[in-house]
């Protein structure tokens, strides 16, 4: 448990240390191996979270939490479908978690298969009402489908769950831009600067948002 604190503090090579002591303690102890595998994640050193993960399955294979870690795992060494297996693996174990929706319709994504995505994502929302994340990437993936519509509903909905993050606003004007709704879209996207002055997704949606909108000139110093 202070391990996990000191995981949630950023401590991470100490929170590292704990788990060390943890599983020489209790050799058997699944979570040891889980919560050390998540702070393997967050230094990026995916070899080794992978191994403890496959620990932790080993030792609690209907355990979707450690199935869905692994699968991140892959995810970020760009091994999509074992990450897809696994995930797929964590919701058969656990049909409510959403977690696991959410990291299989990313890697729907990075496989191209964006319908199949959208069914992910709104799994996951069903049960995670309140993730703004999860609108969002839901909108991205309404978006590249040619979706608008709904793109505009989800970014929105991730606005109101997260006013202050300009991830929702920068979305929500490409998608303006998208159906020339010009100052619709440079209204959000003004916002997103104003909240995030120094975001490149920002400055090039708006440079867009001025292309179509017949000022590519302008737009010009935002790509730059």
């Amino acid at each position: 448990n202070r391990g996990n604190l000191l995981l949630a503090l950023g401590v991470v090579k100490e929170a590292i240390k704990d788990f060390d002591r943890a599983r020489v303690l209790a050799p058997g102890y699944a979570s040891a191996y889980n919560n050390r595998a998540g702070a393997h994640l967050q230094l990026g050193d995916y070899g080794a979270a992978i191994q403890d993960y496959s620990k932790a399955i080993q030792l609690l294979p209907q355990s979707a939490a450690p199935l869905t870690g692994r699968g991140r795992a892959h995810l970020a060494l760009g091994r999509p479908h074992a990450a897809i297996r696994d995930f797929s693996r964590a919701v058969s174990a656990d049909a409510r978690f959403a977690s696991a929706y959410k990291n299989r319709g990313e890697a729907k994504i990075e496989i191209g298969h964006y319908e199949e995505a959208i069914e992910d994502y709104s799994r996951a929302v069903a049960f995670d009402v309140g993730n703004a994340d999860i609108y969002l990437a839901r909108g991205h993936a309404y978006l590249v489908t040619g979706n608008s519509a709904s793109a505009i509903k989800d970014f929105t909905q991730a606005i109101e769950l997260a006013p202050q993050k300009a991830a929702g606003y920068a979305a929500r004007g490409l998608a303006h831009a998208e159906v020339n709704a010009s100052n619709e879209a440079l209204a959000d996207l003004n916002r997103a600067i104003e909240l995030e002055p120094r975001s490149a997704e920002a400055f090039a949606y708006r440079a867009v948002a001025y292309k179509l909108s017949g000022q590519a000139d302008v737009g010009s110093s935002d790509v730059e």
